[in-house]
């Protein structure tokens, strides 16, 4: 799994065959974290029982795709299945009895279970419905949790639904989260802190100020920089974050997240695709095992068409990260344009089940569909997209207008 790191995040909303350099500057355009209307667990497990009256269900494990967090996967699964367990028209697991079935037989069930699983778990649970999904940390104190309920006869995803919500717990597991040094003076300390907790809130501007005044008392602390040079970026303030992410890298060279931002800003505010490069492989060689270098490393090569090279790199991510979706879909791209479509729909339709709130990945395997003439799947693709995000589904209209017309010419 990933370790958990603070990015240059960007939206992904986009389809693999549709990224030019104008889809670059719109996804410079796009840097800012999502926000949706605050929901509770609860009113996610409402739903959800509506759609299952006096069917028997079990709650399994969430994966956690941009972190690692026993403690959040638990306490997800174990209040879901409180509350849908006071549906009195439902019939829910008990949990402890849950972990005993499959501790007996061996089984382990995660966010990313598939089919065949599902419905040996069924046999095993004797239940109807199995439902699992994933869990995204947003900031350090709010996830979106993705859930989605599995038939255990077919397999197939019978609904999904998601909510954001506050995390109320201390996560002791999260991997390479901003700590708090001991190097620096108390106040430089506490003022890192401060900075670190408005960052995480998305208040840039407040964080920035806090990053001063470490800065003020500790000047060679290089994570001031870092932090206070990814604030700017997230603010548009792309000189004065360049500044401070060479000033970072001046105080600790060592410092591999200073690389890999860094890298972000050549290859999307620069377009200097070869200081992106040197980079990249300089923030590898200082910590290879983090997933989302690779990825963003890979996604540079596709637009150099180094298309070998990035394969390379997605399987690597991928290794890392079982549940990296954008690697499987960038891999799935480059399987379509040399033509392995079945291989390109299996990676596209492995990021969808981690992630099947892109619409992005439904569009991508869509275009595959329709490239190979499966105009009936590529159709229901597209329509899922529009059901997600009507607003930002424009690519999937025009698709499936496309097909459409394909259709009506050759009848």
């Amino acid at each position: 799994m990933v370790a958990y790191s603070y990015t240059l995040t960007y939206s992904k909303g986009y389809t693999m065959k549709f990224k030019t350099f104008a889809w670059i500057t719109l996804l410079m355009l796009l840097c800012s974290v999502q926000s949706f209307a605050q929901e509770t667990l609860q009113e996610l497990a409402m739903t959800l029982s509506k759609q299952f009256h006096k069917q028997k269900i079990a709650v399994v494990n969430f994966s956690c795709i941009n972190t690692h967090s026993l403690t959040a996967s638990s306490i997800i699964q174990e209040r879901l299945t409180t509350f849908m367990g006071s549906d009195k028209s439902l019939t829910v697991v008990e949990r402890s009895k849950l972990d005993t079935i499959l501790k007996e037989q061996e089984l382990q069930l995660s966010g990313a279970v598939d089919a065949d699983t599902a419905q040996i778990a069924g046999k095993l649970l004797a239940v109807d419905v199995i439902i699992t999904g994933t869990i995204l940390y947003l900031t350090n104190n709010e996830i979106e949790v993705y859930a989605r309920a599995l038939d255990v006869r077919s397999g197939k995803i019978l609904t999904t639904t998601k909510a954001i919500i506050k995390k109320d717990w201390q996560d002791n597991e999260i991997l390479n989260t901003i700590e708090t040094p001991t190097t620096i003076p108390q106040i430089a300390a506490e003022h890192f802190k401060a900075g670190s907790d408005y960052y995480s809130q998305g208040k840039y501007s407040i964080a920035i100020e806090f990053f001063n005044r470490v800065i003020a008392h500790s000047p060679d602390f290089a994570n001031a920089y870092l932090y206070r040079g990814i604030s700017y970026y997230k603010k548009g303030k792309y000189d004065y974050a360049l500044m401070d992410l060479n000033k970072a890298i001046e105080i600790n060279p060592e410092l591999a997240q200073a690389y890999y931002q860094r890298a972000i800003f050549y290859k999307f505010v620069k377009v200097e695709y070869e200081s992106a490069i040197e980079d990249f492989d300089k923030a590898i060689e200082l910590n290879p095992n983090i997933s989302s270098y690779y990825t963003e490393r890979g996604e540079l090569y596709i637009f150099i068409k180094e298309y070998d090279k990035a394969l390379a790199d997605f399987n690597k991510a991928i290794m890392l990260d079982s549940n990296a979706a954008d690697a499987y879909a960038w891999r799935g791209y480059i399987y379509s344009i040399k033509g392995d479509n079945n291989k390109a729909i299996k990676d596209f339709s492995k990021a969808i089940e981690i992630s099947p709130q892109s619409i992005g990945y439904w569009i991508d395997r869509a275009t595959v569909y329709y490239d190979i003439g499966d105009y009936k799947k590529a159709i229901n693709d597209c329509n899922k997209a529009i059901e997600i995000d009507p607003e930002h589904a424009s690519e999937a209209f025009v698709l499936r207008d496309s097909i459409y017309k394909t259709i009506n010419k050759k009848h």
